[in-house]
């Protein structure tokens, strides 16, 4: 019998593959509309076209259960009928590479349960890319299982991180420009990309910031379960606190010890 965890990773591989079939329509013909949120950043036909989608399929298959997601809030069960089962959506993570025509976007899918994330993928499909984890039986990119670097030292590491400049970068700590001269590398990929390059290895820490739950919940459990460590600029580890460290779990305490030093 497929246990639950089974059962929602399975509907996740299942519905990602119609989102993907959507996004590269649009991606392939440029041929969509594009409005601007309150906050500055853009949202296109696709986005709310692709959650509409993903939220009309978890209705269908799974009872009492509350939808997150960025374009359309919060939809919840009437009590008592609540489970404490969350579905969170990111219909396009890096919206703003999708319109651009750079090919590094994707949709991000979680199931929270009890505060504890326990399921994620993560679709790119313009790179062919797919990550996804239930939490206790690993991560895996592409069919593979993947585990994040061995390499202990920031005076040897690769770091990736998100906008340094401009709206995305607001709240990056004081200490971050500090921090990335002590490293080996640097490399400006953000969003959902660097955080499954450390996940896969090929590199030990990203930093980003100004960031919501639907940006993170599924990095959480992947990285996680490749052996990697995620929290906040204080070391929790939360998809709530609009920031994140992932890193190898080998470098983590001396990134965040340099990022919140003046």
């Amino acid at each position: 019998m497929m246990t639950a965890t089974h059962t929602r990773l399975d509907f996740l591989k299942t519905v990602v593959e119609l989102a993907n079939d959507r996004l590269m329509h649009y991606f392939n013909t440029r041929s969509f509309s594009v409005s601007q949120k309150a906050n500055t950043s853009p949202v296109t036909q696709a986005d709310i076209e692709i959650e509409t989608m993903i939220r009309d399929a978890a209705m269908h298959q799974f009872s009492n259960l509350t939808i997150v997601g960025e374009e359309c809030g919060e939809e919840a069960p009437q009590e008592p009928q609540k489970t404490g089962v969350r579905l969170i959506i990111d219909p396009i993570d890096a919206t703003a590479n999708f319109i651009r025509g750079v090919p590094f976007f994707g949709t991000l899918l979680a199931f929270e349960e009890n505060g504890v994330i326990t399921d994620g993928l993560i679709s790119a499909p313009a790179i062919g890319a797919t990550w996804w984890a239930s939490r206790g039986s690993g991560a895996f990119y592409n069919g593979q299982s993947m585990q994040v670097s061995g390499i202990d030292s920031v005076a040897d590491a690769c770091v990736f991180h998100g906008a340094l400049y401009g709206y995305e970068a607001q709240g990056l700590p004081a200490g971050f420009q500090t921090f990335l001269a002590r490293t080996k590398r640097q490399r400006g990929f953000g969003d959902f990309y660097a955080p499954m390059l450390v996940a896969m290895g090929s590199g030990e820490c990203s930093v980003d910031a100004n960031l919501q739950c639907w940006d993170m919940a599924p990095i959480q459990v992947i990285l996680e379960e490749a052996g990697g460590q995620f929290s906040d600029f204080s070391g929790i580890p939360s998809i709530y606190s609009n920031h994140m460290v992932c890193s190898n779990g080998r470098v983590h305490e001396a990134c965040l010890a340099s990022l919140n030093h003046d």
